[in-house]
This record gives C-alpha cells, structure tokens and sequence, in this order.
C-alpha cells in the first residue's frame, strides 16, 4: 500500500487555479509513489474534470472564510500517517500548527513568506529568494529556486520537433485557469 499525501488547496473564478494547478503538477510528478488525495472548497465540476485523472479521492470542503473551522473540518478526511500539502494563502502558522498537533507532516507551497512556517518542507520555485526571507524551525527544510520549479509534465518535456514560424496572424492571450 502506498502512503497517502492529502493537498489543501481552493480555487475558481474568484480567486483563480493557480493554487489547485501547482499541487497538481506536484502530484503528477509523485502519483506512481503516493496515493493522492485533494480536499478544496466549494468543488465545482470544472475542478472535478481537473483533478480526477491523477488523484485517488476528492474531499469537497465546506466554503467559509473561517479556517479554524475549515482545518478542523480537513483533519476529519486524513489518515493517520498522511503527509500533508498547503498552497494557499490561508494556511498560515495557526493553520499549520493544527496539522503538526497531529503528528502529521507537512509542506508548504509559499511564495508569500508572511508568517512563521512550521512545516518540514516548503516549497517555493521563485528565482531569488533565500532561507533567511523566511521565519520558520529549525527542522524546516526548504525546496528554493528553479530547480524546484511545479509545472505539469508536459511543459518539462523537451519539444522535439521545431518549427518555423514565418508570420503571424492570429494571438491567444491566457490569463490563467479561471478566466
């Protein structure tokens, strides 16, 4: 049986994906060691489409702008021996520290680094920043930089065909997931 690692991240039109397509790319690249759970608020069915091809089961949490009442409702849905993994900006140091009184372990997905991390791991693939622009423990290690980059596999594959692109007539502008 593989070990279980649960994501806590939310999205949609108000507040984007990039939280949901970041775990995403993370859980991609761990799915053939871990089985791979997601909990989110509000789930729609766009979400569902997303996520379903690469996780195990989908938790749809309860919408509140409460997350005392939000990690309490989390914890009901993870295994004792869960690994756990916060992308949001939401999950602040209170937040973690009702996972860690669990004996759970935990990592961060932060680019923010606005409060004190409890985690065992954060993550944050921006170019540029350091250990010493968190506050976190001594027992926290930290993924930094572009090495550390989550982007779905496709994107880091090598294209192996170029193409020649003599003029251009038509452009597509994204602005993300949720637009």
């Amino acid at each position: 049986m593989k070990p279980s690692i649960y994501f806590r991240a939310d999205g949609g039109t108000s507040i984007g994906m990039g939280h949901i397509v970041r775990c995403l790319a993370l859980a991609e690249m761990l799915k053939d060691d871990f089985d791979i759970h997601f909990a989110i608020q509000n789930t729609t069915e766009e979400i569902e489409r997303l996520v379903f091809p690469i996780i195990k089961s989908l938790s749809n949490l309860n919408l509140t702008t409460n997350y005392i009442d939000d990690v309490n409702n989390f914890l009901m849905h993870l295994e004792p021996s869960a690994i756990v993994v916060l992308d949001g900006y939401n999950f602040d140091t209170k937040y973690q520290h009702s996972i860690k009184e669990e004996g759970l372990k935990l990592v961060c997905i932060d680019d923010l680094h606005a409060w004190h991390q409890l985690a065992d791991v954060v993550i944050n693939h921006a170019e540029g920043i350091t250990k010493s622009d968190y506050s976190a423990e001594n027992y926290t290690e930290f993924c930094l930089g572009l090495d550390y980059v989550l982007l779905r596999p496709v994107f880091l594959k090598p294209k192996t065909t170029l193409r020649k692109i003599t003029s251009v007539k038509k452009v597509f502008i994204s602005m993300g997931a949720a637009d």
